[in-house]
């Protein structure tokens, strides 16, 4: 018998195939009977041979231990790369606690610099540079570590008009009080190559403390090797007690004090109309509440009468039963 073995598909006799190859040597060998039904003696195969041929060689497959990874030495470029981060957060956090006095202090830190801003006290600023070579999260775990090191810094944003020089000396979240105070401080964008924010009204002030009438905007721009700062300052209007120009002719400017009339007789009447023209300026349209117009003592008083303002919203009121809930 001739047996003809060819090679797999990819050119390879495979592992599996030479206990098949093996049996079929084994047949090859076993004596055949002729067309005339004599056997054809054969040689005899020795044991051994028989037996290397059925059992198909075996590889010790005893795993061996792994060796520990040992990252490649830093150069020069990688050190830098790795200083490519920055982070965006408020030193003494964003939710406090309402007995919580503690100063909001923005922070920027990066893998070259850190910087600090409290925006109650702009002129209490911090800058520094760091010399260490802290990754992402190297930096993450030294908390506070690397921002103690920062020095004392001037900040400076100034307006100057004629000969007198406005200097930004805080702004709305840090002089407002509340839970969400910080409301007036946004956040635009914060990841681990930049980070965005703005802060709404700023309070600018010459060296006498007057203030600026004006609104101004503050924005923060950090990447890992630069620090931008622009401001939008527009022409405002300080508004005090007192008359003021009106929507028709003079009026009465009302911040603090309220204006009030002397009682008359021929005010006392069963069918009256009452009218009242408000302006509420744009930076009072928030957090605004309380009385515009109103008569015999306040909403929860007997007989009470007028118009009330709850954050841009007017209503009129009349209360004939007194107590709260009318």
């Amino acid at each position: 018998m001739h047996c003809l073995f060819g090679p797999s598909r990819c050119g390879l006799i495979s592992r599996s195939l030479v206990g098949l190859y093996a049996l079929v040597l084994i047949g090859c060998a076993v004596p055949l009977e002729e067309e005339n039904g004599a056997s054809t003696p054969t040689d005899e195969i020795p044991a051994e041979q028989v037996e290397q041929a059925v059992s198909p060689p075996v590889q010790s497959a005893v795993s061996q231990p792994r060796k520990p990874f040992i990252p490649p030495p830093l150069t020069d470029a990688s050190r830098e790369a790795q200083k490519d981060f920055t982070f965006g957060y408020w030193q003494n956090g964003w939710r406090k606690q309402a007995d919580d006095a503690s100063p909001d202090i923005f922070c920027i830190e990066t893998g070259h610099y850190g910087f600090t801003l409290d925006i109650n006290h702009f002129a209490k600023a911090q800058f520094g540079i760091f010399n260490d070579a802290l990754g992402y999260e190297e930096a993450l775990a030294k908390n506070l570590d690397r921002m103690a090191s920062i020095d004392t810094a001037k900040f400076k944003l100034a307006v100057t008009i004629g000969d007198e020089e406005y200097r930004a000396v805080s702004c709305k979240a840090g002089r407002e009080t509340g839970a969400k105070h910080l409301q007036y401080a946004r956040l635009w964008e914060s990841g681990r190559l930049v980070q965005h924010f703005d802060f709404l009204e700023l309070i600018l002030e010459n060296d006498q403390g007057k203030q600026l009438a004006c609104h101004g905007k503050l924005n923060v721009v950090a990447w890992p090797d630069s620090l931008t700062f622009s401001a939008e300052v527009t022409p405002g209007e300080h508004y005090r007690d007192g008359h003021h120009a009106g929507v028709n002719g003079n009026g009465v400017c009302v911040v603090n004090t309220p204006v009030e009339l002397p009682h008359q007789e021929s005010m006392e009447r069963e069918q009256f109309s009452l009218e009242a023209w408000v302006k509420v300026p744009l930076e009072f349209k928030e957090n605004n509440k309380g009385i515009l117009v109103g008569k015999n003592g306040d909403t929860s008083s007997k007989g009470f009468f007028g118009f009330t303002i709850d954050e841009g919203q007017v209503a009129a009121v009349v209360n004939t039963v007194g107590g709260r809930n009318m």
